[in-house]
């Protein structure tokens, strides 16, 4: 890690607590804040969680969850797929741990400690977890992968009359069979600013979680050490939902010292988080 960003961790922890007093509240995505959840007022009722699996991809390690319906858990893929989790325990963060949410340090985390039933999972990987009840409530979406294509000419001119900015560069990430794209944009630079968006497009419809970067920090726009780059490959959609208020998205997006996962739910044009955890993975 770079001087200018080494904090201590007693300091850092207190910084987190008092801009948040529920967890993750710093603009760019950076490490250091150890295995924080943020939950906001929508997510009072939403039986939703974010949790890695271990090296063997047998089990999960959960963030927090509802203790009430924890036997009623299922991990969700990309493919719209849920398997059947069997909880084993809450645990607590034993002596030897790293604070790392790794495999390597999985044995020493504490959180809420999950079987895979049905299928293996890919090890170190962060999943999303639900409740029979959420599940019942939304339609789960089937996201074919799509490596990394750039938007044709008439999206792209969709989402620069939605936004007002144009476009220097677009990624494709999936598809659904009913016409959904999802894409990661990149406008073009402001003088002291930058902009990626996450897009869901389904005909004329166009709904954005952006990524605002600093470029006053050549270094570290978007997050910690990217050195003014921004990668496609670091966000991931895990999970894709409909309800009757609108499409809900599970994504990840990792960075040199750690992953942030969020939840996020379609208010309009705008994606907007109800969950954000964040993974800490920084190499000791």
């Amino acid at each position: 890690m770079k001087r200018k960003y080494f904090i201590p961790f007693l300091l850092l922890l207190v910084f987190a607590f008092l801009a948040s007093g529920t967890g993750l509240s710093i603009n760019k995505q950076s490490g250091g804040i150890l295995n924080r959840v943020k939950k906001y007022q929508a997510a009072d009722s939403v039986n939703i969680s974010f949790g890695f699996a271990d090296s063997s991809g047998q089990h999960l390690l959960a963030s927090e969850i509802n203790q009430l319906t924890k036997d009623s858990y299922y991990v969700v893929i990309s493919s719209g797929k849920i398997f059947k989790l069997d909880f084993i325990e809450e645990r607590e963060e034993k002596e030897g741990s790293t604070g790392r949410q790794t495999t390597g340090n999985f044995n020493n985390s504490g959180g809420f400690l999950f079987k895979s039933l049905y299928i293996k999972l890919n090890p170190g990987k962060t999943y999303l977890i639900a409740d029979s009840d959420y599940l019942s409530q939304h339609s789960r979406l089937s996201i074919e992968p799509i490596p990394y294509l750039p938007l044709n000419s008439d999206r792209i001119k969709q989402i620069e009359e939605a936004k007002g900015k144009p476009i220097k560069s677009s990624w494709q990430l999936g598809r659904t069979d009913d016409g959904i794209i999802l894409a990661l944009v990149l406008f073009q630079p402001g003088k002291d600013t930058a902009l990626t968006s996450l897009v869901l497009m389904k005909n004329d419809l166009s709904v954005f979680e952006d990524y605002p970067g600093d470029l006053k920090d050549e270094y570290s726009v978007w997050r910690v050490d990217d050195n003014g780059e921004f990668n496609p490959q670091s966000i991931n959609v895990i999970a894709l939902f409909h309800s009757p208020d609108g499409y809900e998205i599970a994504r990840t997006w990792a960075g040199k010292e750690g992953e942030n996962s969020v939840y996020l739910v379609q208010k309009e044009n705008i994606f907007k988080p109800i969950i954000e955890y964040y993974r800490y993975w920084v190499a000791e």
